[in-house]
């Protein structure tokens, strides 16, 4: 059975977005809280899915449709969120320090960026549960739409209110119940067809639309769900920040980005060290091959001002060894000046520079 809790929370640190190599190595409690982080993010998958399938299916009226559109719309929505938690991250490369500038990395800071990363992530959600709403508070329009088309078929042009209202007593909770009741209000005995037929087709327009609307302004517990499911979006994100507080993932993370990054800049260093060489070596190659005529003709007239010549040219054109030279001292994140000595000179130094002592 342990076996089996290590395997799902194994799993479900995979789907959390961080690097499950580095999740591993930290200790049981940094392990739950990915965990944790993956199961809400599968959930939100679910709940993506379920969304976009109850939408499309007003749509499409396609099974296949709808679960293709479910899935991708799901995909997309669970990698937009899983890239914004992502971002919830602390700085884990040196940055430079301003004066009287104080870094809390470990804290909760509400920046701009921050405050619009959760605006999105509210955004997302809110999107999310509107069919959710639907889907599980189940307005019966639909059901109503297709009583009353069936009714309305034997009828010719009147029907007696008291026989909608018998439809409608067994299907009140949708907003095309609530508008025919409103239609009825306006009359006494009769209703004309065509008023319910434009009824129909008014809510069969904005069929979800009209759904969601009733649903959000009559059912409390369309606000509760709404509530839930921003939470669940939002909770990863207080879940991130508790890492942070625990320390261990973060900076082993950090380190093992330092290290990339300075195994990278040194082989860059060397490559462009070898070539800058060979650069420098062709060009003595190129030279030498132009000025090697015109140095044995030299030779022949003068020996002794070829010799002189010789000399200096080879002086010149030596295959010489390059090194970086570095002018900040954490290279290459350059954050820090090197330090820069100063030699202080004493007041005998500046009245011997002012009087220079004569012989």
């Amino acid at each position: 059975m342990k076996t089996i809790l290590e395997a799902i929370r194994n799993r479900l640190c995979k789907l959390s977005g961080e690097d499950y190599a580095i999740i591993q190595k930290c200790n049981k409690k940094i392990q739950l809280y990915f965990s944790m982080i993956g199961l809400l993010v599968l959930i939100i998958l679910i709940c993506s899915f379920a969304s976009a399938l109850y939408f499309t299916e007003y749509m499409f009226h396609s099974l296949i449709a709808d679960i293709g559109i479910g899935i991708v719309w799901g995909y997309i929505v669970t990698n937009m969120y899983i890239l914004l938690l992502y971002t919830i991250s602390p700085t884990l490369l040196p940055t430079k320090v301003r004066k009287k500038q104080v870094i809390k990395t470990y804290n909760f800071r509400l920046s701009f960026s921050m405050g619009f990363r959760i605006f999105i992530v509210i955004l997302l959600a809110t999107i999310i549960v509107q069919p959710l709403n639907v889907l599980i508070l189940k307005p019966d329009s639909k059901k109503l739409t297709s009583e009353i088309e069936m009714f309305l078929r034997k009828k010719n042009e009147y029907v007696l209110i008291t026989d909608i209202e018998n439809i409608l007593s067994d299907n009140s909770n949708s907003l095309l119940a609530s508008d025919i009741k409103e239609l009825i209000s306006k009359n006494n005995h009769k209703l004309l067809i065509s008023d319910i037929n434009k009824e129909l087709e008014k809510n069969s327009k904005s069929r979800l639309a009209s759904e969601i609307q009733f649903v959000l302004t009559t059912k409390y517990l369309a606000t509760i769900i709404s509530i839930a499911v921003i939470s669940i979006f939002l909770i990863p994100i207080y879940l991130k920040y508790r890492i942070r507080q625990l320390g261990e993932f973060y900076e082993k993370k950090a380190a093992i980005k330092k290290r990339f990054i300075q195994d990278d800049y040194q082989d860059f260093k060397k490559e462009y060290k070898q070539l800058l060489e060979a650069n420098i070596a062709n060009y003595n190659k190129v030279v030498w091959e132009n000025l090697m005529p015109y140095l044995n003709q030299l030779e022949k007239i003068n020996t002794a001002l070829y010799q002189q010549y010789l000399s200096q040219i080879e002086k010149e054109l030596m295959n010489e060894k390059f090194d970086k030279y570095e002018y900040w001292a954490d290279p290459p994140y350059r954050t820090k000046h090197k330090p820069r000595t100063k030699r202080i000179l004493s007041e005998q130094d500046l009245l011997n520079n002012i009087y220079p002592e004569t012989n």
